[in-house]
């Protein structure tokens, strides 16, 4: 016969386990897979992003060199009205449209590789989204774990081609700004301003080069692409008669560029206006050398367009591994690496040291390359300023 005493105690196991399994803890889980959002903000406090969790099985039958990619899609109107969510910067686009997509590398599993704790497959910064409308938008995180020598193609966040491991969650979060459905006129205005501004810095040093001009060309293709095949003829004439007529005035004359920033500061949403400063240090860097006036004319544009410092310098970092420091005078250096003539040389030795600090722990994370030789030189030129300023 079965005590008192056992019962109890089997009873207080079976709570206790219970307990733990719904809110404690699992340190080796090994159920079906699955990703959660765990909220977070950049070091600086200034982007707050969401980050994508995964755990448990991916689901593989062969061993394979494994990517992630997370896209995003707007479900406030339901499963049957799913739309794009658009980003504003450019490295979180897809490659041919400007809805958000971010690829990370997960490296070689094998058949029946489990993620037995949660671990960071990608982060999101919501507040550099742009839904559909403004509001209290519901949001759809997709994640696709795919073989990497079998790339998936995506197109507005929909799977156009390819069979990955598919996982989902949704988060919610408040837009204030317009959303892309309730863009007005000023949207066209707008990218024309930004097209004229990327003539601005491209001609700055008097000409403009072949390899600034192909580039603008290609932004403008890009733009095109993203618009309804109805009205993509139209666009495509108007920027390009936009980029003549921008490259015909600027050659004379540079004092309209305040003006244009300043209608461009009064008219273009968020995405506009982090697309020209992107455009602007995309045709900075096409010739491969940086000019002190370019990056000082870009930082001026910034600022007025009301883009913080934090996400400048990830914009200006994106570049640079492009540039070639051995073309660039002392003086494009300086002002490549963010030193500001106003500063004194106390200031300017604070800040070189923060620089040095960052490209040595990107130098380490790189692969051997063109991008890790330029983060080296980067490196060395940036000793050569620190001794300048003792």
């Amino acid at each position: 016969m079965i005590s008192f005493e056992t019962i109890v105690g089997v009873i207080v196991i079976w709570g206790l386990w219970a307990m733990f399994s719904k809110s404690g803890p699992v340190k080796n889980y090994r159920g079906p897979g699955e990703i959660k959002l765990v909220d977070g903000v950049s070091e600086g406090g200034e982007i707050k992003f969401k980050k994508v969790m995964f755990r448990g099985i991916i689901g593989l039958n062969r061993t394979m060199d494994v990517k992630v990619s997370i896209s995003l899609l707007d479900l406030t109107n339901g499963d049957q009205n799913l739309k794009p969510v658009l980003s504003v910067i450019d490295r979180l686009q897809e490659e041919d449209t400007i809805a958000f997509r971010l690829d990370n590398k997960i490296g070689q599993l094998g058949e029946g590789t489990y993620f037995p704790d949660w671990v960071d497959i990608g982060r999101i910064p919501q507040d550099l989204l742009i839904p559909p409308r403004s509001g209290n938008r519901k949001i759809a995180v997709l994640a696709r774990f795919y073989d990497s020598r079998n790339p998936i193609k995506i197109e507005a966040g929909f799977l156009a081609d390819g069979k990955p491991m598919s996982f989902e969650t949704t988060f919610s979060h408040l837009y204030t700004e317009p959303g892309y459905e309730q863009h007005s006129e000023n949207s066209k205005e707008a990218q024309k301003l930004c097209l004229k501004l990327a003539v601005v810095v491209a001609v700055s040093d008097g000409t403009l080069d072949d390899s600034e001009g192909l580039l603008i060309k290609k932004w403008i293709r890009k733009q095109v692409a993203s618009v309804d095949e109805n009205k993509s003829e139209k666009l495509k004439s108007e920027l390009n008669a936009s980029f003549r007529e921008a490259y015909e005035e600027l050659k004379e004359d540079f004092n309209s560029m305040g003006e244009m920033v300043k209608r461009l500061a009064e008219i273009g949403d968020k995405k506009t206006k982090y697309d020209t400063i992107e455009l602007c240090l995309d045709v900075m860097a096409a010739d491969g050398e940086a000019a002190s006036q370019e990056m000082e004319i870009i930082r001026s544009m910034a600022d007025q367009l009301g883009i913080k410092m934090a996400d400048l310098e990830k914009m200006r970092e994106k570049v640079t591994l492009e540039i070639s420091t051995d073309k660039t005078s002392s003086v494009g250096l300086e002002s490549l690496v963010g030193l500001d003539e106003s500063w004194s040389v106390e200031e300017k030795r604070r800040h070189l040291m923060k620089e040095f600090q960052k490209w040595s722990n990107r130098l380490n994370a790189l692969p051997e390359g063109a991008e890790r030789e330029s983060a080296q030189k980067m490196l060395d030129n940036i000793a050569k300023l620190r001794k300048q300023y003792g």
